[in-house]
């Protein structure tokens, strides 16, 4: 296989970019002028840079236009029609070289440059126009343009420093200089479309990424053999993201394919992939997915949320329709409706409830269950059952008791504050934390933070990722919004970003329900 020169490469790169005179100043670097590509691609822009000038020249702006077609000359003979107006447009740019009018109209084009950060062609406009003036003329030009010369060679001559410096960072390794540099002061100094620094960002991410991707495979290799399924499986999601087609994600796929089996009966996890799937938030919130549920007394099969208290076994029914909830009370074991009431009236049919409405199961006025319906959300199904009295944990759940229930549609949004669209503020929470349904199963996504997959010094943050039972989200809030990609990109590297106080980092249990 045979592969373009360097030069010709950055000068289609140029050209897209619409610069034909960067891509005539890449090709004239060229130390294989001769190599078939390389002519191939000074007649392509040979011939942009005869339509240039001829736009140009058809502006009035002669002197550019003059630079346009002596750069072209310089690549290749121009055909007899774009010689005939090359030589036009020479013959007029010195029949202007000795007015003063010219040295102004050259002072501007070089001035519109330099703002460009089109160096190289200020250098070679100003240095063309100096060079077939003398006398009088000689001198006022250099008294108005000189100083543009000096200006653009000390930029040139800063860029090109900056960029041996990051290729030098680049062969040594040092990922967070080469950051630091490209991020820095060359971002005032390079142009939108230069291909070097274009080729030295990727480069730098490119290497980011294949550190990333080593440290991820490590750690879900460590996770495996610690026969910590939950982590490993987080470790293996992120790498499937970045490379699902490498071949030792592929290997690491079937290792845990097989993790998964053998632990299956000894792990106490569950990825929850069903709304039949129940499970616990922060030890105090039952989360229920089904569209109906059924309230009951423990023990009892078809039980949805059961309740300690003196109930029937089976006591009321709600269930969702869209965004709407109705509530109807079941019979007991005599065939008489349940106790149910709402705001204090006897339900003795289906009711509809809503947002504010006080429930209350059981006859006993001193021992009946009472919940606060809330729909805090406009439009959406999710809603929350908040008991009236919360040191009260009346719903048992594997390993303890919870108060208060969430009836989860297609997602949950927990914020520190109740500001906006927020079902369930959460005065602990370090940020934004959604719950959200999609086609693999329910996936937790961070919202201004981050969830540290390990809490050692090489530990990694993500943003999402699917919810497990048991797991811990050890979240932190993402400090720094306003830091540029390259300064994050560059605390990233070696984990520089965890030099954090321990205190700020908020963990928030997900448990299983059923034991």
């Amino acid at each position: 296989m045979f592969f373009k020169p360097h030069e010709v490469l950055e000068a289609e790169h140029y050209l897209k970019q619409g610069n034909p005179r960067a891509a005539a100043n890449a090709l004239l670097r060229s130390k294989r002028p001769d190599h078939k590509d390389v002519v191939a691609c000074k007649n392509l822009v040979l011939q942009q840079l005869v339509l240039v000038a001829r736009q140009e020249y058809a502006q009035g702006a002669i002197w550019s236009a003059y630079e346009a077609v002596e750069l072209a000359r310089q690549l290749a003979p121009l055909n007899q029609e774009d010689a005939v107006f090359a030589e036009q447009v020479i013959r007029e740019a010195q029949l202007r070289r000795s007015k003063e009018e010219a040295v102004e109209h050259v002072y501007q084009q070089a001035n519109a440059w330099l703002g460009q950060r089109k160096f190289a062609d200020v250098v070679r406009l100003l240095e063309d126009f100096l060079r077939g003036l003398s006398g009088s003329t000689l001198r006022i030009a250099e008294a108005r343009l000189l100083a543009l010369v000096v200006q653009a060679r000390i930029h040139m001559q800063n860029l090109e420093r900056y960029l041996a410096e990051v290729e030098q960072a680049l062969e040594q390794g040092d990922l967070v200089r080469a950051h630091q540099l490209l991020d820095g002061e060359i971002r005032n100094l390079v142009a939108e479309d230069d291909y070097r620094y274009k080729q030295l960002c990727a480069r730098v991410v490119e290497a980011w990424s294949l550190g990333v991707f080593q440290r991820l495979l490590e750690r879900a290799r460590a996770a495996l053999a610690q026969r910590d399924l939950p982590r490993a499986l987080l470790h293996w999601q992120r790498l499937m993201a970045l490379a699902p087609e490498h071949p030792e994600v592929q290997q690491l796929t079937r290792e845990v394919v097989e993790a998964e089996k053998q632990l299956r009966h000894i792990v106490p996890f569950q990825a929850v992939q069903r709304r039949e799937q129940r499970w616990v938030l922060d030890g105090n919130y039952l989360v229920v997915s089904r569209e109906q549920v059924v309230f009951g007394v423990p023990r009892v099969e078809g039980i949805d949320i059961p309740l300690l208290g003196q109930l029937s076994s089976r006591h009321a029914t709600l269930w969702r329709e869209r965004t709407r909830y109705y509530l109807r009370p079941c019979l007991n074991k005599q065939q008489q409706l349940c106790w149910v009431q709402v705001n204090g009236n006897l339900v003795r049919d289906v009711c509809e409830l809503r947002s504010g409405d006080r429930l209350a199961l059981g006859r006993d006025s001193a021992s009946a269950l009472t919940f606060q319906f809330l729909q805090p959300v406009a439009g959406s199904g999710t809603a929350l059952l908040m008991a009236d009295v919360a040191s009260a944990k009346r719903i048992p759940v594997a390993n303890g008791a919870c108060s208060h229930i969430i009836l989860l549609d297609e997602e949950l949004q927990l914020a520190p504050q109740p500001v906006g669209a927020i079902h369930l503020p959460l005065k602990k929470l370090p940020c934004g934390l959604r719950f959200v349904w999609q086609r693999p199963g329910l996936f937790w996504q961070t919202q201004g933070g981050r969830v540290l997959l390990d809490l050692d010094d090489a530990s990694e943050g993500c943003d999402q990722g699917a919810v497990m039972v048991p797991m811990e989200l050890a979240l932190i809030e993402a400090t720094d919004d306003d830091e540029s990609e390259g300064q994050w990109l560059g605390k990233k590297l070696f984990g520089q970003n965890l030099d954090i106080a321990r205190d700020s980092i908020v963990r928030l249990k997900l448990s299983p329900a059923d034991g």
